[in-house]
């Protein structure tokens, strides 16, 4: 059989891979493979019990077999497992999943030194009922609320709220701001309930929104709300209208 350099080798591929483990947590791998020159092989970290037997290398044997000839090539290495364990701690999370509405949570993935685990995340949703199946939610993700515009008091703040309502144009709001014990703000006010995008980004759904039941809007409106100077820092921000038995709380 003729062969010219560089020309891709047909024939089989014997490769089998050890964990360098011993007992119950030895494994090793064969797999035989029909080749036309390069190949890449994949195998799975659990096959390979990567994470229950902290595995930290590999040992890798290839034996090539020439189609026509029955010429060898072999070939050993040993490579090591480079692990990066990831935790996750929750930074904010809404109280409650509201209907027609979006369920946030935010967290951030942390690295650690301590035993590999897989890393996997679980919440529990807890689901809020409304007998009209309208409900209000502040948005506020990042727990702070943005000013109000220039020249504006600088103890104005604007309040997004996510709202869902069934056969209801407007409603009237309440707004109460809760300080050091005691309510520090309150103030209703009608507002228009129109139907509108909600000010999230899709590609942060773990899946699409379903669309609204027939007479009922989504969307989203900006109460300006104003907090004392003997205000603390941190206070709770509750909202809420009485037709449609739903609230929301910061």
């Amino acid at each position: 059989m003729s062969y010219t350099f560089g020309q891709p080798v047909k024939g089989n591929l014997s490769i089998t891979i050890d964990n360098t483990k011993s007992r119950k947590c030895q494994t090793r791998i064969t797999r035989n493979i029909t080749i036309s020159g390069c190949t890449d092989v994949e195998e799975t970290a659990a096959k390979l019990q990567i994470v229950d037997c902290n595995v930290y290398s590999l040992k890798v044997n290839a034996v090539v077999t020439e189609e026509g000839t029955g010429v060898e090539a072999m070939a050993s290495t040993t490579t090591s497992i480079q692990r990066r364990l990831i935790t996750f701690k929750t930074l904010y999370k809404d109280q409650y999943m509201k209907p027609n509405l979006p369920f946030t949570l935010k967290m951030k993935a942390l690295n650690s030194r301590v035993n590999m685990h897989s890393s996997e995340y679980y919440q529990t949703l807890s689901h809020y009922f409304s007998p009209s199946n309208s409900s209000l939610l502040i948005y506020a993700p990042e727990e702070t609320l943005k000013c109000a515009e220039a020249g504006q008091s600088t103890s104005q703040h604007i309040l997004p709220v996510l709202f869902s309502a069934r056969d209801q144009p407007t409603a009237a709001i309440t707004v109460q701001v809760v300080s050091r014990g005691s309510i520090q703000y309150t103030n209703t006010q009608d507002y228009q309930l129109p139907s509108g995008p909600l000010p999230i980004s899709t590609e942060h759904l773990v899946e699409p929104l379903p669309p609204p039941l027939p007479g009922t809007v989504r969307g989203v409106i900006n109460l300006t709300i104003s907090l004392p100077n003997n205000a603390s820092p941190i206070v709770k921000v509750s909202q809420f209208h009485p037709t449609a038995v739903s609230s929301g709380a910061r």
